[in-house]
C-alpha cells in the first residue's frame, strides 16, 4: 500500500472493507477492496474466482476496471485496487428524483463478476436470486426515484 494514500473508508461488508486511496505519483483516486480473509500465497491470490473473472472482463463498461492486486505475503493480505464509482447501486437507488425505466432496471441485472466464469460451482437458481433481490429493492419502495 506504499503507493497509495487512504483518505478514508467508503463501506464494508462480510468479506471485506472498501476504502477510497489516492496514487501518490500521479493524484488519482481509486477505491481498495481490502479483504478480511488472509492468504498463504500468490497462487492462492490468482486463483480467487473474482480477480480471475475481473481480469477476462477487463475492460468491460459495465464491470468496474482492476487496476492493481496488492498481497503482502508477510501479512497474507490482499487488496484490490479499483476504479473508483460516484456511489453504490443502493446509494444510486436511495438517490433518485424520478421513478427508473423498465429498460435501466434490466441493465442493473448483472450478476457478480467472478459468477459470469465459473467452474462449475454456480448454477441458474443462484443468478434467478440475485435477479429477483436487485428486482424487489429497485421496484419495492414507493419512493424509488431516479
Amino acid at each position: 500500500m506504499q503507493k497509495y494514500r487512504i483518505l478514508g473508508k467508503k463501506g464494508e461488508g462480510t468479506f471485506s472493507e472498501v476504502l477510497k486511496v489516492q496514487d501518490i505519483q500521479d493524484g488519482t483516486y481509486f477505491a481498495c477492496k481490502k479483504m478480511k480473509q488472509r492468504y498463504e500465497s500468490i497462487d492462492q491470490v490468482n486463483n480467487l474466482r473474482e480477480i480471475q473473472a475481473m481480469r477476462r472482463l477487463n475492460p468491460h463498461g459495465n464491470v468496474v476496471d482492476l487496476k492493481d492486486i496488492i498481497f503482502d505475503k508477510k501479512s497474507g493480505t490482499l487488496a484490490l485496487i479499483c476504479e473508483l464509482m460516484d456511489m453504490n447501486l443502493y446509494e444510486m437507488i436511495r438517490g433518485r428524483r424520478h421513478y427508473i425505466s423498465e429498460s435501466k432496471v434490466k441493465n442493473y441485472m448483472y450478476r457478480a463478476p467472478e459468477c459470469l466464469l465459473t467452474d462449475g460451482y454456480y448454477t441458474y437458481k443462484m443468478d434467478m436470486w440475485s435477479v429477483g433481490c436487485v428486482f424487489f429493492e429497485v421496484l419495492s419502495d414507493s419512493d424509488i426515484l431516479v
